[in-house]
C-alpha cells in the first residue's frame, strides 16, 4: 500500500490586509458548516470594505471556509462529490481598483473522506487537507492567502 503525505491549507500569516466579508453572520455562515447549515444556504450579496494595499485572496476562512472564483473549479476537479454555494462580495463604497469578487462556500459530505480533499470537523475546528497531487495542482496557480503546512501522522 502506498502512503499518502496530507496537507492542511491555513491562512497565510503574512497577509496584512486580507478581503474580509461584511454582512455575513457567524450563526448564518459558521465556521463549522455542518451538512444542515450549508443546506440552508442560498447565494448571497454580502460585501467587503476596499482601501489601499487589499490582498483580494482566493481562499477565505472567516466567517467560513470561502475559495475563490478561480480555485472553484480546480476543487471540484479534485473532489467531485463537493457542493458549492456562491457568495457574491460587492465593495461598500466606490474606490478606484475596487471589484466585484465571487467566492464558493464548499461542502464535502463525510462519507466522502478520502480521495484527494478531506475536510475533518472537530469540536473547536475545521481543516481541509489535501494529497500531495491536489498540492502540486492548487500551488501551480500560484493562489494568494495560503500556505500548506505536512499532516503529522497520529
Amino acid at each position: 500500500m502506498v502512503k499518502t503525505d496530507w496537507f492542511r491549507m491555513v491562512e497565510d500569516a503574512a497577509l496584512t490586509a486580507p478581503v474580509t466579508p461584511a454582512g455575513l453572520s457567524y450563526r448564518e455562515y459558521p465556521y463549522y458548516m455542518t451538512e444542515e447549515a450549508f443546506r440552508r444556504l442560498s447565494h448571497k450579496v454580502a460585501g467587503y470594505r476596499p482601501q489601499e494595499g487589499l490582498e483580494y485572496c482566493d481562499f477565505l476562512f472567516a466567517p467560513t471556509f470561502m475559495v475563490g472564483d478561480r480555485f472553484q473549479l480546480l476543487l471540484q476537479s479534485l473532489a467531485p462529490e463537493m457542493e458549492f454555494c456562491s457568495v457574491t462580495l460587492r465593495p461598500v463604497y466606490e474606490m478606484e481598483d475596487a471589484k466585484v469578487l465571487h467566492y464558493w462556500v464548499p461542502f464535502l459530505p463525510a462519507e466522502s473522506a478520502g480521495g484527494r480533499v478531506k475536510c475533518q470537523r472537530q469540536r473547536d475546528r475545521v481543516d481541509w487537507l489535501f494529497s500531495l497531487e491536489a498540492v502540486e495542482s492548487i500551488l501551480r496557480r500560484a493562489p494568494l492567502g495560503i500556505r500548506f503546512e505536512l499532516v503529522e501522522d497520529e
